[in-house]
């Protein structure tokens, strides 16, 4: 649900704050399996299952995440919590 609100963003338009989706699964290709919170420089945090905590990862330093990035979403000020709702 968290991957269809706020405005979609290509990687290369990522920018401090937005969520970053991934498929870490593979057997549905497409199908967001992993989020986190961009930083900055290809950085992001998230919560790691293999280290079972929070980490800072590169995108830049290991391809494992940008191979497996779906897309990202800006969260836009003022959205409307009635339409998080709807779509949950």
């Amino acid at each position: 649900a968290q991957a269809k609100v706020g405005k979609y963003i290509t990687y290369d338009n990522l920018k401090r704050g937005d969520m970053v989706f991934f498929d870490t699964n593979r057997k549905r290709p497409g199908y967001v399996t992993h989020v986190g919170i961009y930083l900055s420089e290809g950085n992001f945090i998230h919560a790691s299952s293999g280290g079972k905590r929070v980490i800072i990862s590169s995108f830049i330093k290991s391809n494992y995440y940008k191979k497996r990035f779906v897309l990202g979403r800006r969260i836009i000020r003022g959205h409307k919590t009635k339409q998080v709702a709807q779509i949950l």
